[in-house]
């Protein structure tokens, strides 16, 4: 295995007598040329033993090569810093153009509070009160409209009838797309969920056929009917009046939708309705759940720590 030009030079091994090897080869080894070591390929040590020594091949030991440490040691700081330069100024790269995308992108956005890197405004997000939080916030930076980051997912807040009005009506064709929410998977059915488009269009004209001036008088039996209860409740308990209220739209609704005779007390369908909706309004309120903005999240397995929403998921489907 000597080699004038080899790194392996001088190299040897020993094994036990009753171990020996039957070939032993060295190929594309670091090769010297013009006074440096040059990498050629991969060294590798290839040694055949015969089958019946296999169980002992562990019992080999090398020894060399018989270069100075300190040049071996040079050869491999080299190469590591060469791979650690190479990786530097990729990541120097990336962080340049991503500034520079997102400052462009900042400039076509309304003012708001300024955010961290990568998690952006998500501990802005107030939990309960929010539009007291986004009120202030617009007094803050003057401006009726202001934006958020969340994980990268812009959030513009509308804090004014004015506002609203110019970008929903005015320019609502601009404006008409919803949001999509992982954590209301299956609920795609729902138009007021539903992205804009052909479907979007054709449930809409299917809800103006059928929610139109004219076709109300068709429904005036079930809202009379309703009315008359309603009337009785609240002369029987007024201090129960939102309760009422409640029982009014969910019979109205209920009747003129499904033909269902809802009862004036714990009726199971305004339950099932008043808790769906619960968990809907929870959901769409944004920043409410991270795989929302995450929606890989979503494969992690419900024992991981931060999954609890796939077990409010979970009881929420049982609804």
């Amino acid at each position: 295995m000597t080699s004038k030009y080899s790194m392996f030079l001088q190299s040897s091994f020993s094994a036990p007598s009753h171990c020996l090897p039957k070939t032993i080869s060295c190929d594309r080894p670091l090769q010297r040329k013009r006074g440096r070591w040059k990498r050629d390929g991969s060294v590798s040590i290839h040694i055949t033993v015969e089958p019946r020594a296999y169980k002992n091949a562990r019992l080999f030991s090398f020894h060399g090569p018989s270069l100075p440490r300190c040049y071996l040691l040079a050869i491999q700081f080299a190469m590591i810093g060469h791979y650690a330069a190479d990786l530097l100024a990729l990541l120097v790269f990336g962080f340049i153009v991503n500034r520079v995308s997102r400052y462009r992108r900042l400039r076509r956005l309304p003012p708001g509070p300024p955010g961290y890197p990568i998690i952006g405004n998500i501990f802005d997000i107030p939990p309960k009160r929010e539009w007291v939080t986004y009120r202030d916030m617009s007094r803050k930076y003057g401006s009726d409209i202001i934006h958020l980051d969340l994980l990268g997912t812009p959030l513009i807040v509308v804090n004014s009838l004015k506002a609203a009005t110019e970008l929903f009506e005015k320019r609502s064709s601009n404006y008409s797309d919803r949001p999509r929410f992982t954590m209301l998977v299956g609920m795609n059915w729902n138009i007021g969920l539903m992205p804009y488009g052909d479907l979007w269009r054709a449930c809409r004209k299917g809800f103006h056929q059928e929610l139109n001036p004219r076709a109300l008088v068709t429904y005036q039996p079930s809202i009379t009917s309703a009315t008359q209860k309603l009337l009785l409740l609240l002369l029987d308990k007024p201090d129960d009046f939102l309760k009422h209220l409640r029982y009014m739209a969910g019979n109205t609704i209920l009747s003129i939708a499904y033909g269902i005779e809802v009862q004036p007390e714990n009726d199971p369908f305004i339950n099932i309705a008043e808790k769906a909706l619960h968990a809907a309004a929870l959901t769409v309120n944004s920043g409410s759940y991270l795989v929302d903005q995450l929606p890989a999240l979503k494969h992690i397995p419900d024992w991981f720590p931060g999954a609890g929403f796939k077990r409010w998921s979970r009881a929420f489907c049982e609804v």
